[in-house]
């Protein structure tokens, strides 16, 4: 699945979703059933976009992701020593256990600061119309936008094309839950801290994090 008006320019900065459309997964686990758990990020950022082969570019590989993938390791595999590994070869083994998938509501840098950076080539404003940001270019100022419909499109292809009757949305934080429910035009099913937030009120939203994610797994 591409972007609208896909260009090479573009390119240089998606982050395809970890599914079964994944350019590296060539054997997904979930290529014949559907997962249990779709989890939402915001948005792609300077670790993820990194790599230069598209192939290597992965959702939550940067600090937040490393807290993300280490309180996985710690609940779906507890007999192993913690890790924070967020390779794509790790990150393939736990979405097999657990049964998910992780998408980008958004799979460009929506944050202005990636233009630190990258300069103005990665600059969101010329790549969607829209940014995180205290601006008139603001994602929720945008709302009604040509791009953001195109954006919202986008998302709900990909939700559609990975969830199953009993697939659960999960957000990671309110930006994301903000695209979801105007994608859907529904809230998603459960809405998680995102991990960039986890230290915060003393380690609160991590311990939210851990005790929800363990709920979802025990139940699965």
């Amino acid at each position: 699945m591409q972007w609208p008006k896909h260009t090479v320019y573009r390119e240089r900065f998606f982050v395809p979703d970890f599914d079964s459309s994944h350019p590296f997964v060539k054997k997904h686990p979930l290529k014949k059933s559907k997962p249990k758990f779709i989890f939402i990020a915001e948005s792609p950022h300077v670790s993820e976009v990194e790599p230069l082969e598209t192939k290597k570019r992965r959702p939550l590989c940067g600090k937040a992701g490393r807290e993300w993938w280490k309180m996985l390791g710690k609940i779906l595999e507890p007999k192993e020593e913690i890790s924070e590994d967020c390779s794509i070869e790790r990150m393939h083994q736990l979405a097999e256990k657990g049964s998910f998938v992780i998408l980008n509501a958004v799979p460009f840098p929506l944050d202005l600061g990636i233009t630190k950076h990258y300069g103005e080539a990665s600059d969101p404003i010329s790549h969607l119309g829209f940014c995180k940001a205290t601006s008139p270019y603001s994602y929720k100022k945008q709302k009604n936008s040509d791009e953001m419909e195109k954006a919202l499109e986008f998302l709900r292809e990909r939700i559609k094309k990975d969830a199953g009757p009993e697939t659960q949305i999960v957000s990671l934080g309110l930006d994301s839950k903000w695209f979801v429910e105007k994608a859907l035009n529904r809230a998603p099913d459960f809405v998680l801290p995102h991990p960039s937030a986890w230290w915060r009120r003393g380690g609160f939203f991590r311990k939210k994090s851990e005790e929800m994610l363990k709920d979802f797994f025990s139940a699965s």
